[in-house]
């Protein structure tokens, strides 16, 4: 049975729900046989193309009032962040969306995007409820590190910009 990741007002809300088998088996792989960290990014990937789920779990980011900020890793190992926000931006273009939306990407950085001048040498994650198998964030420390200073400034301008 699939568990929802969100709930509203105690009820389940749409979600594209994620191939696992193949995944799971692709990883054991992987993580047993070649000592390689897990990456989900795939596993995202392959959920994003079930349109049907994908259309009927989509959130109705149109409906912000407000201008938008979006900051993605293009070596994001955990999901797709940056098609996924270009899908965004797509989805308010499409519906002709009132407010400032912007996306910085940063192709070189994985998922681990904080504030600047934290150390960006942690690129993987252990679990030991899951046989210490190793997760991959993606990126390189340089890249990950220049965009925690740039979307840092940015995100800063941005906020000064529309509060």
């Amino acid at each position: 049975e699939m568990i929802p990741a969100s709930m509203w007002r105690g009820k389940p809300l749409s979600f594209a729900p994620l191939p696992l088998r193949g995944f799971t088996v692709r990883s054991a792989l992987s993580v047993i046989a070649l000592r390689r960290p897990v990456m989900f990014r795939d596993l995202f990937a392959a959920g994003l193309r079930n349109r049907e789920a994908i259309e009927r779990a989509a959130i109705q980011v149109e409906h912000i009032d407000g201008p938008i900020l979006l900051v993605s890793g293009g070596d994001d190992h955990v999901w797709p962040a940056a098609e996924m926000s270009e899908a965004i931006v797509a989805r308010l273009k499409q519906r002709a969306f009132g407010h400032p939306v912007e996306h910085r990407n940063y192709p070189h950085a994985g998922h681990v995007l904080r504030y600047p001048y934290l150390p960006t040498t942690v690129r993987r994650s252990q679990n030991r409820h899951l046989r210490n198998a190793r997760f991959s964030f993606g990126g390189n420390a340089p890249a990950n590190a220049e965009a925690q200073s740039d979307s840092w400034s940015h995100t800063i301008a941005f906020l000064r910009s529309y509060l």
